[in-house]
Parts: C-alpha cells; structure tokens; sequence
C-alpha cells in the first residue's frame, strides 16, 4: 500500500495507513458500500488504486450498491489483473458463481471498462447471455463502463453468435437511460442506434434526459436537450432503483 523507506517511523507509517483505511472505508460506506466487505477487502492488502475502485462502485446504480456483499464483485470490478486472479484463486471464481441478485464475475469484469479483465472473465466460461435476476446483462453493463470498446466487444459477441441481448433492463431501463447515466456522448450517440425511440420512459416515467440530470452531466443534458427531449422532475434520486 506504501513505499517503505528504510528506517521509516513505524508508528508513523501505522497512523497514515490507518487514516488511509478509514478514510476510504468512510468514502465506500457513504456510496452504498456494507462496511464488513470494504473491512475485509483491506485485509487482503491486493488492490492498488482504490480511487479508481471507488470510481467504478459508483457506476452502479444506488439498488445494485447494496447488493455486492463479496469480495470477489470488488475484486472483479477494479479491474485490475492481480486482484481478478486473487479472487480466481481464494475466491473459488467459477461458471456457477454469482450474487443474491443474479450477478456474476463476467458483469463485474465488463463493468470495469477494462478488455483484459473481461476477456479473463470470458475464459471462466460464463455463459455471456446470462442476465442478473433485476434482468440486467453485459450489455447494460458495457453501457455503464463509460468504455466504448466494452460496448463494441459486446455487439461483436451478438453479430458473431447471431443473438441478440435484452435491450430493457430492471424498470424498462433502456440503453439510452444507461448510457446517460454516465454523461459519456460517445455512448450515448452510440445508445441511440439500440433504442427504437429515444424519448421512452422507464416504468417510474424518467426519459434518458431525466438520467442525465440525475448525474449533473451538463454536454450530454445540451445533446440531450437539442434532440428534443424535456425533463422538469426532480426526484429522480428519490425513486431511482
């Protein structure tokens, strides 16, 4: 976790590794994070830039936070490549191996906007096609990786197989509502060509614009805005699930 200087003042690098700990626990906690499994996964000292893990937690949206109670979500959602083989190794990573929710490493892994640790995943032999029991699949989660190319590899995997994912997730959440939950205009203009109308609402009534708003993403609310969409709620982080 640290650089330990020679002769370096133990107490002292004791108290900075303390303060480092709580602090992120602190941050992970705040976003939807259980304490016990942010506890337990210092305790395995493999991440390397918990920024970054924090960055991808919060990809997920507030009801999907909840419920990764493993260490391997998180290990598998850094992507980073030796806490992706950690989590094969003492983590028993297999096929079969999913939360409470439905979700395995494969959604994890595409989450992390990283190829390599979605090809690691891939090679588990997951079945790609699997969806989460909230009917969340790859796709969507490609979508909320903010990466373009794990989007890519995903409608590659569905031209070469000839099968399609399910475009409508937990809610009727479209690609188009995901891909404005990040602000990322390059996947929102790539979203737009997998939804049949742009201006669809979710069950709870929320269009893509709505999403957008929710994360304060001003370039993708003007793009948003200039294709005709209107929004004048402000509740989306009351009832979004």
């Amino acid at each position: 976790m640290y650089g330990r200087a020679l002769f370096a003042n133990p107490m002292k690098q004791i108290h900075e590794e303390l303060l480092f700990f709580i602090e992120w626990k602190n941050k992970f906690t705040q976003a939807g994070c259980q304490p016990l499994l942010i506890s337990n996964l210092f305790r395995t000292n493999i991440i390397e830039d918990y920024n970054k893990l924090y960055k991808h937690f919060l990809r997920l949206l507030p009801s999907m936070r909840k419920e990764v109670m493993h260490r391997w979500e998180l290990l598998c959602l850094s992507g980073e490549p030796g806490a992706f083989e950690y989590a094969t190794k003492f983590c028993n990573l297999t096929a079969k191996t999913y939360n409470r929710s439905g979700k395995n490493p494969l959604h994890y892994a595409t989450l992390s906007g990283n190829p390599h640790q979605f090809n690691k995943a891939f090679k588990i032999n997951i079945d790609w096609q699997n969806e989460s029991l909230d009917h969340y699949n790859i796709l969507h989660f490609a979508i909320l990786s903010n990466n373009p190319t794990q989007l890519t590899t995903v409608l590659t995997l569905e031209s070469e197989s000839g099968k399609l994912l399910p475009r409508l997730g937990h809610k009727n959440r479209n690609p188009l509502h995901l891909a404005a939950f990040t602000g990322s205009l390059e996947m929102i203009q790539l979203c737009a060509e997998l939804v049949d109308d742009i201006f669809l609402k979710d069950d709870l009534g929320f269009n893509a614009l709505d999403y957008a708003r929710a994360n304060k993403a001003k370039q993708a609310i003007k793009l948003l805005s200039s294709l005709g969409l209107r929004s004048n709620r402000n509740d989306f982080w009351t009832h979004i699930q």
